[in-house]
C-alpha cells in the first residue's frame, strides 16, 4: 500500500469524524439510546482510553500506532453501543461505527461484529445496507488478482444494495476512479466479458452477494439513486442480544452486558431520530442473537423513500467511502 497516501486517507477521516460535533455521542445522538448518560459517559471513557494508549505507545512512531490505539477505541464504542444504546443496533450510526473497523484495523473481521450487517428492512434500520456494501467489498480481495472484472464486482455492489441512494455519497466515484478508470488491464479484459459471465462461468461473487446480481461494464450502470441515508420506520424495544453477549476479535472476547431491557430512549418518537410512523413506530425486532453469533441480512434491500422527509444522515465521502478508499488503495 502506498503508506503517503494511505496516511493522507486516514488523517482526512480523522478530521472529519464526527466524535468532535457538539451534541453528538460518535455518530449519534445520545438521546435517542436507552442509556443517554451512559452512552456519553462510556464514550468519555473510550476516548481517555485512546489518549493514555497515544501517550503510552506511540511517542515516535507513524500512523500504524496511531491506527492501533483507534481500533481498540472503535470496538470499545461498538460495545458501548451494544451496552448503553441497544436500541440503534441497526442503524445507520451504528453501521457508521462499526465500518471505520475497516478504517482503523489490520484485515478488518467484520464477520466478528455484532449485529454486522443488520437483516434486512429491520425495524429502525438504515435506509441503505452500508454494512452489507463494506462486508461484501473486502470479500472481493480474494479476487483481485484475476483480470479487470473485480472492478466492476466492487462498484457494481452500491447500486446492488443501495440502488435509491445517491452513490456518491457512499464513495462510489472515487472507488470508480481508482478501480476501473486507471485500471490498464480492463480494454484487454473487457471483450471477454459478454463471452465468459464473471459469476457462474468465471466464479466471481456477484454484488452484494446476491446470486442474481449484475456484472456492470464502465458507463453501462443504472440511473444513480438520489436518497441520502436514514433510520427506516420502527423500533427495537428490546435486546436482540438478550441481557448479555460475547462476540470474539482477534481471538480476544468481549463480553457485553446490556443496560435494563425496559429502558426507553430519552427522545421521543423514533429511536434514531426519524420522524415518527403510525404505522411502524411500534414495531420491535423480536428474536434473539445468540452468544458470539451475528445476525446475518437476507436477500433484497433495506431502502426506503422517506416521502420527501428530512433525512437523519447525509454521511460525507470520509465518513462512509473512506474505509473504501483505504479499500481500493490497498488494491493498486
Amino acid at each position: 500500500m502506498p503508506r503517503p497516501l494511505a496516511s493522507l486517507v486516514l488523517a482526512a477521516s480523522l478530521a472529519a469524524s464526527p466524535v468532535a460535533w457538539a451534541a453528538k455521542v460518535g455518530y449519534f445522538e445520545s438521546k435517542d439510546c436507552v442509556d443517554r448518560s451512559g452512552m456519553e459517559q462510556c464514550y468519555e471513557e473510550a476516548d481517555e482510553a485512546w489518549t493514555d494508549c497515544i501517550n503510552e505507545n506511540c511517542k515516535d512512531q507513524n500512523i500504524d500506532c496511531h491506527n492501533v490505539c483507534s481500533c481498540i477505541q472503535t470496538m470499545d464504542m461498538i460495545d458501548c453501543a451494544g451496552r448503553h444504546c441497544w436500541n440503534q443496533v441497526y442503524s445507520c450510526e451504528y453501521q457508521l461505527t462499526a465500518g471505520d473497523i475497516g478504517t482503523f484495523c489490520l484485515n478488518p473481521k467484520f464477520d466478528a461484529i455484532p449485529f454486522y450487517p443488520p437483516p434486512d428492512n429491520a425495524p429502525g434500520s438504515c435506509s441503505c445496507n452500508m454494512g452489507k456494501i463494506i462486508t461484501s467489498l473486502y470479500r472481493s480481495l480474494d479476487e483481485l488478482d484475476t483480470c479487470g472484472a473485480h472492478g466492476e464486482e466492487i462498484v457494481g455492489q452500491f447500486w446492488e444494495v443501495c440502488p435509491n441512494t445517491d452513490p456518491s455519497l457512499l464513495g462510489a466515484d472515487e472507488i470508480y476512479q481508482s478501480l476501473v478508470v486507471q485500471d490498464e488491464n480492463w480494454p484487454q479484459c473487457a471483450e471477454y466479458m459478454e463471452a465468459f459471465p464473471c459469476g457462474s462461468t468465471l466464479g466471481f461473487t456477484p454484488p452484494g452477494g446476491d446470486d442474481s446480481g449484475p456484472f456492470y461494464e464502465p458507463g453501462n450502470f443504472p440511473p444513480n439513486g438520489t436518497a441520502t441515508t436514514s433510520n427506516i420506520a420502527g423500533s427495537i424495544t428490546s435486546p436482540v442480544s438478550g441481557a448479555k453477549y460475547t462476540w470474539t476479535y482477534n481471538s480476544i472476547p468481549r463480553t457485553v452486558t446490556v443496560v435494563s431491557a425496559d429502558s426507553m430512549p430519552t427522545a421521543t418518537g423514533e429511536a434514531g431520530g426519524d420522524a415518527a410512523d403510525s404505522e411502524g413506530q411500534n414495531q420491535s425486532q423480536d428474536g434473539g442473537q445468540n452468544e458470539g453469533q451475528n445476525e446475518a441480512g437476507g436477500n433484497g434491500n433495506n431502502e426506503e423513500d422517506n416521502n420527501g422527509s428530512p433525512p437523519l444522515i447525509t454521511p460525507g465521502f470520509f465518513l462512509v467511502g473512506g474505509p473504501l478508499l483505504l479499500l481500493a488503495i490497498m488494491m493498486l
